[in-house]
């Protein structure tokens, strides 16, 4: 699958949000749709950044997820406030939610989750922007 999209590119096709094919989640789940946020322009995730600030309110530090959450890490720097202690982990999909809770676990206590996308429900202290609501097996 990564095959195939490397080759489109190379081809000159244009990238796409949403894919349906054989995909495996980082976390390793088989996945019959992908989202890639790589398609989102800087124009995209400026506005999904301003729009996750209005989610979460005030933070001071922004932590990405690699590899998808340091691109959205960027863009959320730069609304950090100074005054706020609290720690922002990003990441562009939440699929199982492993990738947040060990980051999340990794920063101090108050630190709070936010995703672009998660393809089912938040773990505790973790908000998304978008939520996809899909029938069990199709996530």
């Amino acid at each position: 699958s990564r095959r195939r999209t490397r080759i489109a590119l190379i081809a000159g096709s244009e990238r796409t949000l949403f894919d349906f094919g054989d995909f495996t989640s980082h976390s390793g789940v088989p996945l019959g749709w992908k989202i890639d946020c790589d398609a989102l322009s800087h124009a995209d995730l400026k506005c999904l950044a301003m729009v996750g600030k209005m989610v979460v309110g005030k933070f001071g530090k922004v932590v990405g997820i690699p590899e998808g959450g340091t691109r959205f890490a960027t863009f959320m720097r730069s609304l950090t406030d100074k005054d706020s202690r609290r720690t922002l982990v990003v990441d562009d999909v939440l699929t199982t939610g492993k990738s947040m809770r060990a980051a999340l676990e990794r920063e101090d206590v108050d630190a709070i989750g936010l995703v672009i996308f998660a393809r089912g429900p938040c773990p505790r202290r973790v908000q998304a922007i978008f939520t996809l609501a899909l029938a069990a097996g199709l996530t």
